[in-house]
């Protein structure tokens, strides 16, 4: 997915992605969930949101967002929530039953106990409220390797071969990264799965024209619905029952 946060080597884009990349980039699924689903009645969660909220970065309208993160620098830059609350998302501090709507994203995959903290969500989420997810799927190929490479060889990866100076990497867990995993243990949270979905476009690999033309053709075999399992991203909503 598209991140504006990452200085990439500009590169000659290759005719492959001239009718699939340019032509999706806008189309994301994760994208397209919360465009359907956030409403301006709405009082929205983004659980670790980072430096920037998708609900900001895409325009949509909330009665009001609030972003929780645990880095008080990520916070401290961003400015597309209503309120920057400090914390971790195991104990988050509001009362219970207040948020409409909780939107994690690229968030799941670095969870050391995701069970509690999609207790948390629950506690925190209306009757009927929504959780959002977008994750990491474990069974793309990228992503196996990445769940397997020690934390500083992903750092250093990130940061030579990505010309990702800005983002952050921190350690991960892979315990809910697969959609049979997450469904399994959101239903014993008190969730019931509305929506799923597989997304591709691995923009990282701009850096060398043969490796996106390749990421591109695999994006091509895998938008069969038999192969979608093997995408990069895991997306899903959940409603709280």
């Amino acid at each position: 997915m598209y991140r504006k946060d990452i200085r990439m080597r500009p590169v000659k884009e290759p005719l492959v992605l001239k009718s699939y990349y340019h032509d999706n980039r806008s189309k994301c699924s994760f994208r397209i969930l919360a465009s359907n689903n956030v409403k301006p009645t709405m009082i929205v969660l983004d659980a670790g949101c980072g430096k920037r909220s998708v609900i900001g970065e895409e325009k949509l309208k909330a009665h009001k967002t609030v972003g929780l993160e645990a880095s008080i620098d990520d916070l401290q830059l961003n400015s597309t929530v209503d309120l920057r609350v400090v914390g971790n998302l195991v104990n988050i501090p509001f009362k219970q039953g207040i948020f409409d709507l909780i939107v994690c994203r690229n968030v799941v995959e670095h969870l050391e106990r995701p069970q509690e903290v999609f207790i948390e969500f629950n506690r925190l989420l209306k009757s009927g409220g929504l959780l959002m997810v977008r994750t990491p799927n474990k069974f793309n190929p990228i992503m196996f390797l990445s769940a397997i490479l020690p934390l500083n060889v992903r750092t250093w990866i990130k940061k030579n071969l990505f010309y990702d100076t800005e983002g952050d990497t921190f350690p991960t867990y892979y315990r809910c990264n697969s959609m049979g995993r997450m469904n399994k243990t959101l239903k014993r949270c008190g969730f019931q799965r509305t929506s799923t979905a597989y997304d591709g476009l691995m923009t990282y690999f701009n850096f060398s024209k043969i490796l996106v033309t390749t990421i591109t053709i695999y994006e091509r075999i895998t938008d069969l619905r038999p192969l979608n399992i093997f995408k990069m991203w895991l997306i899903a909503s959940f409603r709280k029952v």
